[in-house]
């Protein structure tokens, strides 16, 4: 037999596919634990006569039940958790089966995922945050990082719904992380966080973003590395080819993070339009901070970049101007950067180092020749001084003897610029 979709199920479902095939089964149960299920559903029937769909494994209780109020369910059972999707509306002349077969087996968002600790409710919810059109796949990946350890502790805590979590939940997850990570994991976690409440808010699973909960300054804790000395700088630069193509490329890769400080990432992204030959400037928006970043083009950058474009780059119409060598020539990878600098550094029997270590060089060269932090920091496109602090606690004596030359360095004279 067929009849019309209930008028309350359907307007449940116009805007988006919510609760489907939810109903209310009769039938003979054959276990202890059937007969108990039954129970319960017939006595949230006698309350609430419209679709339902329960599940119990154990002294697990699962209550789907549409046109009743998630707070006078748990009244009712207070250890179960109750319409992990929040409250909907629903009909009665829907999907009625003959037998308790089939009872609970479309709840499958409160059973566990082995794998991840992770209910596939919340798994659901990662799912969508991986395609979330505002972040690339790269950014979704990383606050994925933060998202699934919280969604994990929810569940444990039988929180089956993100919609129950409120400032006190978040805290109190936030405290007890605390107690096991160090400074520096708790910022990236509250920054992690904060991302996900907003994807959440923007994806309408909650009210608000609790933004203001996030907003709090946390302390972070920095590191103090050693800058590479001056004479590995050297010797790397003396080590590179110049007379091949890929020789020109990595030494004017490598030349550019030495004297300007520019992160790998915004190497590889220089397009030609970020060089002002007639003013002698890079001009970027950084990769990292979205920050605007003009630095001056120094003769000795400028000079190696215009013979990599002239006389080593590809034939290629691609607005980047570091290319691969081998057609069909496209952009260079994320970590090509990396293993070029590291390549030059294996020839000469020097440890693996990171490219960033170039930019922490300068950073302490200028710092050391008494440069202001202010300076420093516009140098370097910090966003704030407290990364840019870092480089005054290290040893001075020490740094004497590690300097970084800066002839070359300042801008050039008004119309004293480059021409290709």
């Amino acid at each position: 037999m067929i009849v019309a979709q209930d008028k309350l199920l359907a307007d449940n479902q116009a805007d988006e596919i919510r609760c489907g095939d939810n109903g209310i089964f009769k039938g003979a149960p054959l276990t202890d634990e059937q007969t108990k299920l039954s129970e319960i559903a017939h006595a949230i029937y006698e309350k609430y006569t419209s679709d339902g769909k329960y599940i119990l494994d154990g002294d697990r209780l699962i209550i789907c039940q549409s046109n009743a109020p998630t707070d006078e369910l748990r009244s009712g059972y207070p250890e179960a958790e109750i319409n992990p999707l929040g409250d909907w509306s629903g009909g009665t002349d829907v999907d009625t089966g003959a037998t308790n077969r089939k009872l609970g087996s479309d709840i499958d968002y409160g059973c566990v995922n082995r794998s991840t600790g992770m209910t596939n409710y919340y798994s659901g919810i990662i799912d969508r945050m991986l395609s979330f059109p505002e972040w690339d796949g790269k950014y979704a990946h990383g606050i994925r990082r933060y998202a699934m350890p919280f969604f994990k502790w929810l569940a444990e805590n039988q929180i089956a719904s993100i919609s129950e979590v409120d400032e006190s939940v978040i805290r109190k997850y936030m405290t007890e992380s605390a107690k096991r990570l160090r400074l520096n994991s708790i910022h990236h976690m509250n920054r992690g966080l904060r991302q996900t409440f907003y994807f959440l808010k923007k994806e309408g699973l909650v009210d608000q973003d609790y933004s203001f909960v996030f907003s709090l300054p946390l302390p972070k804790e920095h590191r103090i590395r050693k800058p590479i000395p001056h004479e590995e700088i050297a010797a790397i630069l003396g080590t590179i080819d110049q007379s091949t193509p890929q020789g020109k490329r990595d030494y004017a890769m490598i030349l550019t993070g030495v004297v300007t400080g520019l992160r790998s990432v915004d190497i590889r992204e220089l397009k030609f339009e970020n060089i002002d030959w007639v003013n002698g400037e890079i001009r970027i928006s950084q990769v990292k901070t979205r920050k605007a970043l003009a630095l001056p083009l120094t003769k000795d950058v400028g000079e190696a970049i215009k013979k990599y474009i002239l006389d080593g780059r590809p034939d290629s119409s691609s607005e980047y101007i570091f290319l691969r060598t081998y057609a069909p020539h496209p952009k260079l990878t994320t970590s090509a950067i990396y293993n070029i600098f590291n390549k030059y550094r294996f020839a000469l029997g020097l440890p693996r180092c990171g490219f960033h270590d170039l930019r922490r060089a300068l950073g302490t060269s200028l710092v050391t020749t008494g440069t202001s932090v202010t300076t420093v920091a516009q140098v370097l496109g910090h966003r704030n001084l407290e990364s840019t602090k870092q480089y005054i606690n290290l040893d001075v004596e020490h740094l004497r003897g590690v300097g970084l030359g800066l002839e070359g360095f300042m801008p050039k004279e008004e119309g004293d610029g480059y021409g290709i």
